[in-house]
């Protein structure tokens, strides 16, 4: 298929039950590609958003500045890998946060600080 980097030794995505399959990484990079035929003056990164219970992670630790976010790595196929869309990268983010944004009325702000954070790590 590709490669997979870890960010994040605390975390090993190998024993990783949960994690996309190989079915679901191809089907990503397909949309990437559709993506960027429709708006193909932008760049079009790929992005794994996985829920996270920052507290617990199965007692494993989490070495973040943020827990709210936290970039645990990157998948890459064979073959579109010269395209921004050719890399997947994987993002934990914190289930209470999310459901802390999501229950006030404008969280505008929340959703910008994750795609700057998200894009910090993609450019």
């Amino acid at each position: 298929m590709g490669t997979v980097t870890s960010n994040n030794g605390a975390l090993d995505l190998s024993q990783t039950k949960g994690l996309p399959e190989a079915a679901s990484i191809v089907k990503q990079i397909m949309y990437g590609s559709y993506i960027k035929t429709k708006y193909a003056d932008n760049d079009v990164f790929n992005v794994f958003i996985l829920p996270y219970d920052s507290r617990s992670m199965n007692g494993k630790t989490i070495n973040a500045d943020d827990s709210r976010l936290v970039y645990v790595g990157t998948v890459s196929s064979d073959w579109e890998a010269d395209k921004t869309y050719g890399k997947i990268y994987a993002f934990l983010v914190d289930l209470r946060y999310l459901v802390r944004c999501w229950s006030r009325v404008d969280h505008a702000g929340d959703r910008e600080l994750l795609c700057r954070q998200m894009s910090e790590v993609c450019m």
